[in-house]
């Protein structure tokens, strides 16, 4: 009966083996990340579409005011990150790129989108009311009989939303010119005005105050 022939391994040559092991590990481990990190930026980077235009146009925010969310989401995101994986240690295995693409659009465009979408459901019952005068009408925008027309306010307000400057074509006909608009908003979670209604109001001429 011949007996097996038994390879007997050098300290050297066990160290390589569990280098190799440890690096097809690390290798396996990576893989699974990057592939849910990924699903997590087209998560991310979808709900940021569905936040920027549906959910924002129904609040009074900017789309300066999204991107500093994007921004500090991104940046909190980003620490967290660090602190977690101590990649300050090994910094050459951060891919920069990758990472703030992650953390900016993956990360923050999820928060953005859960505070968006609870600002808007735990919005209060409560309104309240805020008046600007009107200044003219927007040269940017063309009137149309069939459309809306676009005024300018004072102080510029609302110079980043031409829809909340602007009133159907048959009101600005039948008032004529200069007024004022008045816009009803309601408190929201976060305290991001949610938008309400808004009408333009015109001055009554002296011929409807004496009827």
């Amino acid at each position: 009966m011949k007996q097996a022939n038994k390879i007997i391994l050098t300290e050297a040559q066990k160290k390589r083996l569990r280098i190799a092991k440890a690096k097809r590990k690390d290798e396996a481990k990576f893989g699974r990340s990057a592939k849910i990190q990924i699903i997590i930026m087209v998560i991310g980077f979808l709900l940021s579409i569905f936040s920027i235009f549906l959910l924002s146009n129904a609040m009074l925010i900017s789309s300066w005011g999204i991107l500093y969310m994007f921004l500090i989401f991104g940046t909190f995101s980003g620490i967290v990150y660090f602190a977690i994986n101590k990649v300050a240690e090994e910094p050459n295995k951060l891919n920069i790129p990758f990472f703030i693409i992650f953390n900016t659009i993956g990360i923050g465009g999820i928060m953005v989108f859960l505070v968006l979408l609870l600002n808007l459901l735990l919005v209060s019952d409560k309104k309240y009311y805020e008046t600007y005068g009107v200044v003219g009408t927007d040269p940017k925008y063309e009137i149309s009989r069939t459309g809306r027309v676009v005024y300018l306010l004072e102080n510029n307000t609302f110079s980043y939303n031409p829809f909340l400057r602007s009133v159907k074509f048959h009101f600005h006909v039948m008032n004529g010119k200069n007024g004022s608009m008045t816009y009803d908003f309601r408190r929201g979670g976060f305290g991001i005005p949610v938008i309400g209604e808004h009408h333009v109001n015109w001055p009554v001429s002296s011929d409807e105050k004496k009827n």
